[in-house]
Formats: structure tokens, C-alpha cells, sequence
């Protein structure tokens, strides 16, 4: 089950809203995103993937939004929007940087790039996974075998519809990695 939290801070001025997205998954735990939507549309401005906010956004002027981040190493660093000028600054000495480089910096998605992304994506495998179907795939066989041999020589008619169980089911589980092998071979287009 997944379990969804929204938290909205609009800016005093009105211009804009930060929005944090958080979301719990019984599977994998917790995980979000941070965005930055310009009002009164709520236009998508930049989302900062998997990025937590230290604190909650700080508004020092019209137009302006300061975040404290953590970086790759957890460590925190001040991030600083300009919406007007359409820049941001990482530390107070450097020079503003436009705000479409700012997913380039922080990882982040675009709506542009994300949906390049989806057009892109395309399920891992590596190694790892192709030694797991593998393995997956020899242990269901051994154990759709055992089935059939307990269908077949069974003594009991209880013990054979169990062998005939086991066949049933571990055929089945057999059947995936050759599915997944096969899709491999032939991804879906469109």
C-alpha cells in the first residue's frame, strides 16, 4: 500500500509554491520529491528528485525561495531561486546560473526530461538478474520434474494431485524467466 503527503508552501508574494511530495511504500520505505510550481497555473518549474529539505523553504524577498538541501553525501547546502530573474545560486559568492541547469546539478527531472525518460525506460538487466532467472528457472524445472515423477508413480490419489499441483505451479514459475528472456528479445514498440 502506498500512502501519499502533500505539503504546499506558497510564497508571500504569490508567484510561486513549493510543494513536497512525500510517499510511503510497505515495499521500500519512504521517498518524494520537491517541487517548485509557478503560480497562479501551477506550471511545473523543476522537481528535485529524492531530495529532502532540511528545514521548510525560507521566502527572504518577492520573488525568491531558499532551500536548504542535502547533497549526495547527505551534507547540507543552501539552495537560492530567483523565479523573476530565472536563476539560482548554490552559495551567496557564486554567480546566478539559469534555472533550466539546476536539474542538470541536483539530478533532477524537467517535465521535458521526464518525459523523455518514460519514452526511454526500459526494465534493468543486468548480469545479476540474468543469474537470478537462471537460477529461477533450473530450480522450478527440478521441481516441476519432481511433480510430474509424483503424478505419475503416486501411489495414492491424494499424492497424485499433489505431483499435479507441483507440476502446475512450478511450470508456471519456470515459464517466467523464459517470459522475461522473451521480452528481452522483443520489446514492446509504441
Amino acid at each position: 500500500m502506498i500512502d501519499e503527503e502533500r505539503h504546499e508552501f506558497p510564497s508571500p508574494d504569490g508567484r510561486f509554491l513549493v510543494e513536497r511530495v512525500r510517499f510511503w511504500d510497505d515495499r521500500g520505505g519512504p521517498y518524494g520529491h520537491l517541487n517548485l510550481l509557478a503560480l497562479p497555473e501551477r506550471r511545473l518549474l523543476v522537481r528535485l528528485s529524492d531530495r529532502e529539505p532540511h528545514q521548510a523553504p525560507l521566502f527572504p524577498g518577492p520573488g525568491l525561495v531558499e532551500l536548504l538541501m542535502p547533497d549526495r553525501r547527505l551534507q547540507p547546502w543552501r539552495l537560492r531561486v530567483d523565479l523573476v530573474a530565472g536563476s539560482f545560486v548554490t552559495h551567496p559568492h557564486d554567480e546566478p546560473q539559469p534555472l533550466s541547469e539546476l536539474p542538470l546539478l541536483l539530478d533532477a527531472q524537467t517535465p521535458e526530461d521526464a518525459a523523455a525518460a518514460a519514452q526511454r525506460w526500459r526494465r534493468p538487466r543486468g548480469l545479476r538478474a540474468r543469474l537470478s532467472d537462471g537460477f529461477m528457472l533450473l530450480g522450478s524445472s527440478v521441481l516441476a520434474g519432481g511433480g510430474l515423477w509424483m503424478g505419475l508413480t503416486a501411489r495414492t490419489l491424494r499424492e497424485r494431485w499433489t505431483g499435479w499441483f507441483g507440476l502446475l505451479f512450478f511450470g508456471a514459475c519456470a515459464a517466467l524467466p523464459l517470459w522475461e528472456a522473451w521480452r528481452r528479445r522483443h520489446p514492446r514498440r509504441g
